[in-house]
């Protein structure tokens, strides 16, 4: 990736993301900075296809939330009122 891109990257997720919400991605992305180049290796198509296999399954038995959901729960857990919600789907 380009050097441009990252700084893209990097200035539309400071602006996008809350500082705890940074924080975290930091200390998710941090191991990864610790790898040697060329730890990570690219999917395969057969592993892409396995995933997409296990996901079906899993929706096929009812084992997720969709989207509407989470965010419910996600509204619910955070306790947002009505007038947070507006504003949050505004913004």
């Amino acid at each position: 990736m380009s050097e441009t891109v990252l700084a893209n990257m990097r200035d539309y997720l400071t602006g996008a993301l809350q500082p705890n919400e940074l924080m975290w991605l930091i200390d998710e992305l941090i191991p990864y900075a610790a790898m040697p180049e060329g730890t990570l290796k690219p999917y395969t198509m057969e592993e892409i296809n396995a995933r997409i296999d296990e996901a079906e399954r899993q929706s096929a038995a009812g084992e997720f939330c969709d989207h509407e959901e989470i965010f419910k729960m996600l509204d619910e857990e955070l306790g947002l009122t009505e007038v947070e919600k507006t504003y949050k789907t505004a913004v």
